[in-house]
């Protein structure tokens, strides 16, 4: 029983990591520039950055019975790259503080001049590949056989990160 729920939570991480490295695929090239569907694919990036950064890096929280519980992230710490700055610059300041919230914070001339661009989409990009390859290294066999995205046949048209 604790397998299954193990191989669902892995499967449910493979997704985010595709979603987020699909998107970065996406925000990088040049088809899909127009308004507002390059903000749409911004917010997407942002959004599942954020998704998979609190798993890796977010510490001292409540939570449910997670990926983390269920693998012991903390034991996987010395496969895990260390976090960028500006990526938790990205985390602190932009996606908690003006994406993910309505607040003040989106009003703040100086903080919109700190949008993350595309190099950041690059940082984000490689650093994806890091975590993952750095995760996948420490997984069980059983587990990297379950470390599979259930709407695999989504992303048939994109690369995505194998291992």
């Amino acid at each position: 029983m604790e397998f299954q729920i193990q191989a669902k939570l892995l499967a449910e991480l493979k997704y985010e990591m595709d979603m987020l490295y699909v998107a970065t695929e996406m925000a990088l090239s040049t088809n899909h520039k127009e308004y507002p569907l390059d903000s749409m694919i911004f917010e997407v990036v942002l959004f599942h950055f954020r998704v998979v950064w609190d798993f890796f890096y977010v510490r001292g929280k409540k939570t449910d019975f997670t990926v983390r519980d269920v693998l012991a992230i903390d034991q996987l710490k010395a496969h895990r790259p260390k976090e960028p700055k500006r990526l938790r610059e990205i985390h602190e300041q932009y996606v908690d503080g003006m994406l993910a919230h309505l607040s003040q914070k989106r009003i703040d001339s100086d903080l919109k001049q700190q949008v993350p661009g595309r190099d950041d989409f690059l940082l984000i990009r490689k650093h994806t590949e890091n975590l993952f390859n750095g995760f996948v290294a420490a997984l069980t066999p059983e587990q990297r056989s379950a470390f599979k995205n259930p709407l695999a046949h989504k992303f048939t048209n994109f690369q995505v990160l194998q291992p």
